[in-house]
């Protein structure tokens, strides 16, 4: 009982010092002629620590002094697993070279979250950004031999070369043997060359997109409230001080007095 009476003046003490916070913890400590008085204090991030903030304060023959503060984030860490994808442009149609563009890792940086993300190998895909058309030319040289007449009916008009059909562009003849009247030399067969041409038309990839995903757990280390341990050392008033002391002291005892009783009651009743 006497215990629970002296924490409950203890507390009491620190809200009629801080005139604000309530302490989580109260101790008392050191000597009789060096007593220390140790506050502990949570607050949330947004708090600020002026309010549990007191430079001294007297309590029965003694002046405590504000000596230290200690400052401990209590903080509360949250993990989830995420994936990213990226693009890369590039002019190759090879998956095994484009592979060789990826990192294997990555870092991961958002929203408070970090981590180190894993390229997942069976996401890489390589494909095509766009295509154009282009035309070209395509030709082919026939001959043809022993043809009665030169005459352009007896020749193919069109020939297939790579699926593509062209059609005569030029003709040479050239007449073979014979004589005629007069001495004249009259052909008794003819030979035809012929070339064709074509054109033709591909299309073509103007360059490659590859896209991949990385994916793994990244985690978030948040606030949840500051723990403040502000520490109190003591040092005996003089006499002069004391009797001051002694003079004040009905004024606020009679709400010390409140919560030692109050305080009492609660542990009695626990």
């Amino acid at each position: 009982m006497k215990k629970a009476a002296a924490i409950g003046g203890l507390l009491c003490l620190c809200i009629f010092c801080t005139g604000m916070a309530f302490p989580s913890e109260a101790v008392q400590t050191g000597s009789e002629e060096n007593p220390e008085i140790v506050l502990t204090y949570e607050l949330s991030p947004e708090e600020s620590p002026k309010q549990i903030i007191q430079k001294y304060f007297d309590r029965d023959e003694y002046r405590f002094s504000l000596r230290d503060i200690h400052k401990e984030a209590v903080t509360n860490t949250v993990s989830k697993m995420v994936s990213e994808a990226i693009l890369i442009e590039n002019q190759e149609k090879s998956l095994e070279e484009n592979l060789k563009l990826l990192d294997g890792s990555k870092e991961y940086d958002q929203d408070g979250f970090t981590g180190i993300l894993t390229l997942v190998p069976s996401s890489v895909k390589t494909e095509a950004a766009g295509y154009e058309t282009r035309s070209y030319t395509v030709s082919d040289t026939k001959t043809y031999l022993d043809l009665p007449y030169n005459d352009p009916g007896l020749l193919p008009t069109s020939v297939t070369k790579n699926g593509l059909t062209l059609v005569i562009s030029d003709v040479t003849w050239k007449g073979e043997g014979g004589t005629g009247a007069n001495g004249s030399l009259i052909p008794t067969s003819y030979t035809a060359t012929v070339n064709y041409s074509g054109t033709g038309s591909s299309r073509y990839a103007t360059g490659y997109v590859t896209t991949a995903e990385y994916s793994g757990v990244v985690s978030k280390t948040e606030v949840q409230k500051n723990r403040y341990t502000v520490t109190y050392e003591g040092k005996i008033l003089e006499s002069e001080e004391v009797k001051d002391l002694k003079n004040i002291l009905p004024l606020w005892l009679l709400g010390v007095t409140a919560v030692v009783v109050l305080g009492t009651g609660a542990a009695f009743f626990f």
